[in-house]
């Protein structure tokens, strides 16, 4: 059965993005930290219209079960192990913007949050750059995001 997405559209089957890449720039996935299928699930999340002026960033290390993370500034508790990407869908305007925050499995099913706010990561948590648009100048994909 191919992984899930559940967003505010409900079940999305996953496709994966290595054929639609191209409008990426940077390097996919930092294996072995980050397994491939975590990676592709979530750049499929990306709209294909809204990629090319989009930043994708990741937490490499997964989050367990019960942990809390804030989303768009509100706690959520993941019933899963699960890796938290954000994407910033205008990384060049200030904030608040449209955003979206996607939860992953290792499996590839992933679960995607609107937002308007950047994540807020403990100090232990780094995200780092899972793609950037091609419109995306350099320095508008540097992630800020620290609480």
């Amino acid at each position: 059965m191919p992984p899930t997405r559940l967003d505010e559209f409900g079940p999305q089957p996953v496709v994966s993005c290595a054929g639609d890449a191209a409008a990426f720039t940077e390097p996919r996935c930092a294996e072995p930290l980050v397994p491939a299928a975590v990676c592709d699930a979530i750049l499929a999340t990306v709209p294909p219209l809204r990629r090319r002026q989009s930043v994708v960033t990741l937490d490499e290390r997964p989050y367990p079960p019960g942990a809390v993370v804030a989303i768009d500034g509100f706690p959520v508790t993941l019933r899963r192990a699960s890796f938290l990407a954000f994407v910033d869908l205008a990384p060049a305007n200030s904030w608040p913007h449209d955003c979206f925050y996607v939860l992953c499995n290792e499996a590839g099913a992933t679960r995607v949050r609107k937002g308007k706010l950047p994540p807020r990561l403990a100090d232990e948590r780094r995200l780092r750059v899972l793609a950037r648009g091609e419109d995306v100048p350099p320095w508008g994909a540097t992630p800020p995001y620290r609480t």
